[in-house]
């Protein structure tokens, strides 16, 4: 029987607000700063943090025999699936109803799918997927050593990227 870890799920709970704040657009009235504060920069910690559990849930079950299959798959199924819906939904909009030649949609949809995400709010889709694959092949690689090279690279990215962004 797992063992829960309480302090982690207060943590996703305490990230889980700052996300939604995000959406939420509070703070709106108190000014730019405060505004980009609150609803722009702390949520970022908080996908930052679910990513962060993510692959240390991932990394203590790394040694287990299948589990980057399943792990992969896993997260392919549910985006897969989550995008032919929406890809259904758009084809009819761009496609039936609009001017878009089928041509181009298709191969606009499969790189989407690829490299930034199906629709723009799956992006997470695709981060996780070559967080999946990196760390496992950094892991078989290098070891340990491998997996703390990649977080110091991942940690300095991710800096790097709050400094320039809202």
């Amino acid at each position: 029987m797992k063992q829960r870890n309480y302090s982690l799920d207060v943590c996703r709970l305490v990230a889980a607000i700052w996300i939604v704040t995000c959406h939420a657009d509070i703070f709106i009235e108190a000014g730019d700063g405060i505004y980009r504060f609150f609803a722009r920069f702390i949520p970022r910690v908080g996908v930052a943090f679910f990513f962060a559990m993510s692959g240390y849930y991932y990394l203590k079950s790394i040694e287990k025999k299948g589990i980057f299959k399943k792990q992969l798959l896993s997260l392919l199924k549910v985006y897969a699936a989550w995008s032919v819906v929406y890809y259904m939904a758009s084809f009819v909009v761009n496609v039936v109803m609009g001017d878009e030649p089928i041509g181009q949609f298709l191969i606009e949809r499969v790189i989407f799918f690829v490299t930034r995400g199906s629709y723009s709010h799956f992006w997470f889709f695709t981060a996780i997927i070559y967080a999946t694959i990196l760390s496992t092949l950094f892991h078989k690689l290098f070891g340990k050593k491998g997996i703390c090279a990649l977080a110091c690279i991942s940690l300095g990215f991710f800096l790097l990227g709050n400094l320039g962004s809202s």
